[in-house]
């Protein structure tokens, strides 16, 4: 079992490592005795750890996903920080209620009294992780007239769905990140066997790219003009696109969201889509630092301190002033009761006794569509 001081910072942790895929426009200088392994910050290390809680799901007998590629990309560390977000099961706990008491509906459910074969509770990164794989594909397999034939994350970390998700033909794929994190991400799936191109493909990879091309971009998308150097890098402005925003807007100024938002609108070509994880509310960075001051985890607190921004409460108009029409938003309930299939998930920040601290209905995850320019 956990100490308590791990169970303490255990839900703090994953409503904070599953913010983020990768960190812009910070120079977040690394402090004396901390070590991120090859990346530059705290926010570079945490793609590493949302790829460990991947992996932890992964693992169990019958997972929301299968990520054969998470664990050596969250190397040892990401994998360790990554555990302590986990919210361990007893072995006689069914599927009956969340950490609240809450039932969890799914009407596939078998009786919901049969202990369930898991380790752990649903993350929150794994449903995010299962809420981006549905929407994705979906957006690659609506059509037509708009079928969309490019995917491009914008912070894309260690993300792994070119490699597992079952992509249509002819879908371009392109991510945009710090160097460090690209650089570290190339190394380990090469290491790992996967291949970057179809040619490789042939030659018999261990993890073959399921995309038509795979293209990286090293941009700063607080400072540089990240439009044209997507553009360069063969990027099509009058194909149908799926961006993908997992965990980056809050590490930006408002004026860079801004930006950013209407420059993939400018981009955009009939019937592309924006998936984006937003934190939504006016207070967000204070709250979030009064829950993580509260734990002994330093990093933690490090990682609060690089948020910048955070959309409106009310999102929809905020987009449509940015070119972008709201079709959906979920929260972390919304997304377990649609996808965690009736087992237990966790929600909540909570202490090391497990009382509720605050539950986070701050982070929105958005689906919507390119008004017409």
């Amino acid at each position: 079992m956990r100490s308590d001081q791990a169970k303490g910072a255990a839900l703090v942790l994953a409503g904070l490592t599953g913010l983020t895929g990768a960190a812009w426009a910070i120079r977040h200088r690394q402090k004396k005795g901390k070590s991120y392994e090859d990346l530059d910050s705290v926010v570079s290390f945490s793609a590493r750890l949302v790829a460990g809680m991947r992996a932890y799901e992964s693992r169990e007998a019958d997972p929301l996903f299968r990520d054969p590629l998470a664990e050596v990309l969250a190397g040892k560390q990401g994998m360790e920080g990554a555990k302590m977000t986990m919210k361990e099961l007893d072995a006689s706990e069914g599927n009956d209620e969340n950490e609240h008491g809450e039932t969890a509906h799914d009407s596939t459910s078998a009786s919901k009294k049969e202990p369930l074969q898991r380790g752990y509770m649903v993350g929150r990164v794994a449903l995010r992780t299962v809420f981006f794989d549905t929407k994705l594909l979906d957006a690659v397999t609506s059509g037509p007239p708009a079928a969309i034939k490019q995917v491009v994350l914008l912070g894309a970390g260690m993300d792994t769905r070119a490699w597992r998700l079952p992509l249509p033909e002819g879908v371009s794929w392109f991510e945009v990140d710090r160097s460090d994190v690209l650089k570290a991400k190339k190394k380990a799936l090469k290491q790992a066997g996967a291949a970057f191109s179809e040619q490789e493909n042939n030659r018999g990879a261990k993890y073959p790219l399921k995309a038509a091309s795979y293209i990286t971009c090293s941009v700063d998308l607080e400072n540089q003009n990240w439009v044209d150097g997507l553009i360069a890098r063969g990027f099509d402005p009058e194909v149908p696109t799926c961006w993908i925003l997992e965990g980056l807007v809050m590490y930006l100024s408002p004026v860079a969201v801004e930006k950013l938002l209407k420059g993939m609108h400018a981009v955009s070509a009939t019937g592309s889509r924006l998936l984006i994880m937003a934190f939504c509310g006016t207070d967000i960075k204070e709250w979030y630092t009064r829950t993580a001051t509260s734990q002994s985890v330093g990093w933690v607190a490090d990682l609060v301190a690089t948020f910048k921004s955070s959309f409106p409460k009310d999102a929809d108009v905020y987009l449509a002033e940015k070119g972008w029409q709201l079709k959906t938003s979920m929260g972390y309930k919304d997304m377990a009761e649609a996808y965690a299939r009736g087992m237990p998930w966790n929600t909540d920040l909570s202490n090391g006794s497990n009382t509720l601290v605050a539950e986070d209905d701050y982070t929105s995850y958005i689906e919507a569509y390119a008004l017409m320019r």
